[in-house]
């Protein structure tokens, strides 16, 4: 099974990639449209202007997306913004292009459908399912037309509901691409503008680092709140002395960078981060790169929850496990701290505790509801331990 899953992914990854970059070109290239929600069926309103591809017109796209009525009940997924015509779109482009490259596959992600995640995970056993964020980062896309990544799971449906993840490719708006076979649980690849890069787990992607960098995956307004505790600016974090413009500084404040949704992640391996803060959960779809960061090696990564590192083994259980978003049995990848390798221990020690407590503040227990009040959109709680699917090379 083992040498079976990993032939297949190989066989698969340079086409996923190059659909891949495709959609993420073609996405950020869609002329602008005035902020507001999309919920629409492109497939079937505006087929004539997606098929064939090598046709493709964005602009007559978008004159027909703005003709067409808002439905935005549409996509079972309640994560995040409310949807817009990026999003359909690259779902849209998304789902044609693999389709046409893997005849027979089914793909479900944050845009889908109801059908379409009802489809994915009752897949007949052998199936290849592909589980898709087609555009990560949305809101920074519209803000500054960048920062916005594709980032799609490459599964295997292996009988009684099950899927199997093979592995990932994730393409961000800053040219790299960071591909990961869950085969090899130490190696990625990462491929950039300068070429391919193999990354395996002995330490030499952390040359190069600066000390007291951090970035966070938050772009949204309420993951910014989540953040205070970060910015106190009355703390030195533990940092050593630095040498900057010929003088000695003591005790300098982090160095923060806020970005959104997955580049930072698929640029990490390279990076001069010492740490990732990822300060809220986040879905399946939207937390491969940060698998593949833990595969590459040279860091690890603390949950919020219990201050703890969690293995890969642990990590991948997550991904094997899929329902429904929003329903019974959802579970999201855990919020916690990317730590590199070599990282200041002081200030490494500092930053999981806060992050810790951070935690602990916004997941007190609720007050017992008062009789009579009826409480709607109740999501379960998310589970504080990991919880594995078993052996993935099994």
């Amino acid at each position: 099974m083992y040498k079976k899953n990993k032939r297949i992914f190989e066989k698969i990854a340079v086409p996923v990639q190059e659909i891949a970059r495709r959609v993420l070109s073609e996405t950020m290239e869609l002329p602008y449209v005035p902020e507001q929600t999309f919920g629409l069926d492109l497939e079937a309103k505006v087929s004539t202007q997606l098929a064939p591809p090598a046709q493709l017109d964005m602009l007559n796209v978008m004159k027909a997306i703005a003709e067409i009525d808002i439905d935005s009940t549409r996509r079972v997924s309640n994560y995040g913004a409310l949807q817009s015509h990026e999003d359909r779109f690259a779902h849209a482009r998304l789902v044609m292009l693999l389709e046409e490259a893997f005849p027979g596959c089914l793909i479900a992600g944050e845009e889908a459908t109801p059908d379409e995640w009802r489809d994915a995970l009752h897949a007949a056993t052998g199936v290849l399912v592909f589980i898709v964020d087609p555009c990560d980062g949305t809101s920074l896309l519209k803000a500054i037309r960048s920062n916005n990544s594709v980032n799609i799971g490459v599964y295997l449906a292996v009988g009684d509901g099950l899927l199997h993840l093979l592995g990932s490719v994730s393409t961000s708006a800053t040219g790299e691409c960071i591909v990961h076979d869950t085969a090899e649980l130490n190696t990625v690849e990462l491929h950039s503008r300068i070429g391919t890069r193999l990354i395996v787990s002995d330490g030499s992607a952390n040359r190069g680092v600066e000390s007291g960098t951090i970035a966070t995956v938050a772009a949204r307004g309420v993951a910014r709140g989540e953040l205070q505790w970060l910015f106190d600016t009355h703390a030195t974090f533990g940092l050593r002395e630095q040498l900057y413009g010929g003088k000695t500084y003591y005790g300098a404040p982090l160095t923060i960078f806020t970005v959104g949704g997955a580049p930072v992640l698929i640029s990490f391996p390279l990076g001069g981060c010492e740490y990732v803060l990822v300060p809220h959960d986040q879905t399946v779809w939207d937390a491969f790169p940060l698998l593949a960061a833990l595969a590459a090696g040279g860091c690890s990564y603390v949950l919020a929850s219990t201050g703890k590192p969690v293995t890969m083994r642990e990590m991948l259980g997550y991904f094997d496990t899929l329902v429904a978003p929003g329903g019974p049995g959802d579970h999201p990848i855990p919020s916690g701290l990317l730590i590199r390798d070599g990282a200041n221990p002081t200030t490494t020690n500092i930053l999981i505790e806060r992050m810790h407590e951070a935690w602990k503040t916004a997941n007190l227990p609720e007050a017992v509801p008062q009789e009579g009040i009826v409480q709607e959109d109740l999501v379960p709680p998310m589970d504080t331990e990991c919880r594995p699917a078993g052996d993935s090379e099994a």
